[in-house]
């Protein structure tokens, strides 16, 4: 009876294994070179991003999808006395989907791992505009993590969806956490209309911490949030916007009421222009960081980035050029300058799917470092190579 058991389990892995698709959903591989002054050193550092995902398409309606994110590949290497560095594939998200439940346009999903983002479309986003860290790549509003089940509700050929989400939220629970943060549950909510040339979605939420007796050193009265996005556009032009607040609670509204901070330090803002002049496509972007992304504290504090991206291109042709400015103001630095504008020539090209790219910039924010420290080196850290490969499917 077991051998029976065991036998119909493996046939019906191998049979759901060669029935899946098994995709790369994203391969980003970047080097950034830099001099750093401190070790008079030119270090270059690695940084990988790979996700992988077996699909059972619309037959099976599963997903199952594997992550590698390394912000520092070749640090790894003295980690291993084999000289293998110690990168792991882990655990992204699972989800199964019941599509049109009985006939009733309803799709009922249940998930776990790092599902989606709410307010998400962007150009503006990852590791190449924001090295910081792997969470602060501001991929979206916010983050749907943890366990849950959501359902969309579809309705005239899909130009009206109605979604709702709810789920333990583990995006409280941080790397260097000695203590568990499981008992913190979310409901969001979405409604949006799509049309061929413009769609809008309203969203929102509420996420409450369990705990008994529940004292205010946590959320004790819940926490909201709330957003808006918006995007028109042709083959020609197009505007995308996302503007909204991740939280709003007692603590926060404290803080508004004595002068602490105001709803600037809060408020997620990204609008980013696209249009096409002449042969040149050109990207214009403005970013807030918020105080709090992903329930974790940024120490950002009324900041915020405006990019231009300048892309020469030609129909049919793998290369591509141009320039990216970059310029970020910062409210609460700790260091010398409170700002960066680094302007990057960058090369690109696409073979066989893969985007093979170079920039050279310069952080213009170091000579100002330099005249002010006396130290005409310092102006060295300001240089910026970057050498790296793209890919997504």
């Amino acid at each position: 009876m077991k051998k029976t058991f065991f036998s119909s389990i493996f046939i019906f892995v191998v049979y759901i294994l060669f029935a899946a698709n098994v995709s790369v959903d994203n391969l980003d591989i970047i080097s950034l070179g830099s001099f750093d002054t401190k070790s008079d050193k030119f270090n270059m550092n690695t940084y990988l991003n790979f996700k992988t995902s077996l699909d059972g398409g619309y037959k099976f309606a599963a997903n199952v999808a594997f992550e590698t994110v390394t912000s520092e590949l070749a640090s790894n290497y003295k980690l291993n006395n084999l000289g293998l560095g110690a990168v792991y594939l882990f655990f992204n998200s699972a989800a199964v989907t019941a599509r049109n439940l009985a006939d009733s346009h309803i799709d009922l999903t249940f998930w776990t791992g790092s599902y989606r983002y709410l307010g998400d479309g962007n150009i503006y986003k990852g590791y190449i505009y924001f090295p910081q860290s792997v969470n602060d790549k501001y991929d979206g509003f916010y983050r749907l993590r943890g366990t849950g089940l959501s359902a969309t509700f579809k309705l005239l050929e899909e130009k009206l969806k109605f979604s709702t989400h709810i789920y333990n939220n583990t995006n409280f629970i941080q790397p260097t956490d000695t203590v568990t943060k499981l008992n913190y549950f979310s409901a969001d909510i979405e409604a949006g209309l799509y049309f061929e040339y413009v769609y809008f979605e309203l969203f929102g939420g509420y996420t409450k911490d369990i705990k008994y007796p529940n004292d205010q050193s946590e959320i004790w009265s819940g926490r909201v949030k709330a957003g808006i996005t918006f995007w028109v556009g042709n083959e020609h032009v197009e505007f995308y916007s996302t503007c909204g607040i991740p939280d709003i609670d007692a603590y926060r509204v404290a803080d508004f009421n004595s002068g602490k901070s105001n709803l600037f330090d809060s408020l997620y803002l990204l609008a980013e222009l696209r249009f096409n002049l002449f042969k040149a496509n050109n990207v214009i972007s403005f970013l807030t960081r918020p105080a709090l992304y992903n329930e974790t504290p940024t120490g950002y504090k009324s900041d915020f980035d405006i990019n231009y991206k300048l892309i020469i291109s030609s129909p049919n042709h793998p290369l591509s050029g141009g320039i990216i400015a970059n310029f970020s103001y910062y409210t609460n630095d700790k260091d010398e300058t409170d700002w960066n504008l680094i302007l990057s020539p960058y090369l690109s090209i696409l073979l066989s799917g893969v985007n093979w790219n170079i920039n050279v910039g310069y952080d213009f924010a170091s000579i100002g470092d330099a005249s002010s420290t006396g130290d005409q080196i310092t102006a060295l850290e300001g240089l910026k190579i970057v050498l790296g490969v793209s890919t997504s499917y």
